[in-house]
């Protein structure tokens, strides 16, 4: 695949989406981390996770902007592949860290269906797999390794075209799947079809990553080249990835900013109305209350040992407990 950004405008705007979009996913993570922290007062695999994955996207972009200046300089090409290719090493990271933040977020929503845990399990082996394989074949794919940003070094490469293709046939598939992964669960809940649809929205956020990874895609295919164009759409796609994954936590946001909206409108007012009345009720020690996929374990006052910890809701992963308390407030 040949690897062209062309004269020095088309440059200038690599590096512009390489300024704007890291900043823009940076203020995602941050709002995610705070809701976290000073709203639900805790933190989960997932949020470490899409902190680390921020890092790897404004490494990325760091190397996509240095690179675009090698490119510009004249006869210097190897050098621009040479970078080139250690982005590509770490587009490929940032790619298996994104899906597995939205992965490991599941398992903590929906843990308490085994069958859903053995889907995201196999999901999660099927992603770094095939992930792995490409960042094997981007180190290794060059016999030497040097070949592979000087052509005229004696030696062989496997056909990084007809790999890349593969290879991005196989993210597009991940994407599908961990985006309808979800939905047959919310649907199985005791929800109005229009607090049905509300969730399921906000899963399906990643619809734009799936929109923006094909249209990638269709670009490898058609052009052959990785130009201006292409290495947007990268950035794009890795950067839009992270902000997906921050959607369905940002409830407890909402609720502390605009908890009269939040709570009417984005959850649904009649859910709400049936969750208070079934906190609101007393329970016998021992007995078992439904709270859509989740089911706890009510103690006596004294914290015995058969109470459970608050169960973590759906949508934004606020407590029963947490939800409780901004019911009085509000009430």
């Amino acid at each position: 695949m040949a690897v062209d950004i062309g004269d020095s405008s088309r440059a200038h705007t690599i590096v512009t989406a390489c300024v704007v979009l890291p900043v823009l996913t940076f203020i995602f993570i941050v709002l995610r981390i705070w809701a976290r922290v000073f709203v639900l007062h805790s933190l989960g695999w997932d949020d470490y996770t899409a902190a680390l994955v921020l890092l790897f996207c404004i490494a990325y972009s760091i190397l996509i902007g240095l690179s675009t200046h090698h490119n510009i300089v004249p006869n210097n090409e190897s050098a621009y592949v040479k970078w080139i290719n250690d982005a590509d090493m770490v587009y490929l990271v940032t790619l298996m860290g994104y899906k597995m933040t939205i992965l490991i977020l599941y398992l903590r929503l929906f843990a308490i269906n085994r069958t859903f845990r053995y889907v995201t399990w196999s999901m999660m082996f099927f992603v770094c797999g095939y992930l792995m394989a490409n960042l094997w074949t981007q180190i290794f794919g060059c016999s030497p390794r040097s070949k592979y940003w000087e052509p005229g070094t004696p030696g062989h490469c496997i056909d990084y075209t007809k790999a890349g293709l593969a290879y991005g046939l196989m993210n597009i598939i991940s994407d599908l799947l961990i985006l309808i992964l979800p939905i047959p669960l919310v649907w199985q809940l005791k929800l109005s079809r229009r607090e049905k649809v509300g969730i399921s929205v906000i899963f399906m956020s990643g619809t734009i990553t799936c929109v923006v990874a094909a249209v990638r895609y269709v670009y490898i295919v058609r052009e052959n080249s990785a130009d201006a164009k292409y290495f947007i759409w990268s950035i794009m796609e890795i950067n839009i990835g992270v902000i997906c994954s921050c959607m369905p936590a940002f409830r407890p946001f909402f609720a502390r900013v605009m908890p009269r909206v939040s709570i009417h409108s984005l959850t649904g007012g009649s859910w709400w109305s049936r969750y208070r009345r079934k906190n609101s009720e007393p329970h016998e020690e021992g007995a078992v209350v439904e709270m859509g996929p989740y089911r706890s374990i009510v103690g006596d006052d004294r914290g015995g040992a058969e109470q459970s910890p608050a169960i973590e809701l759906p949508v934004g992963g606020t407590t029963n407990r947490e939800i409780a308390t901004k019911d009085r407030q509000l009430t």
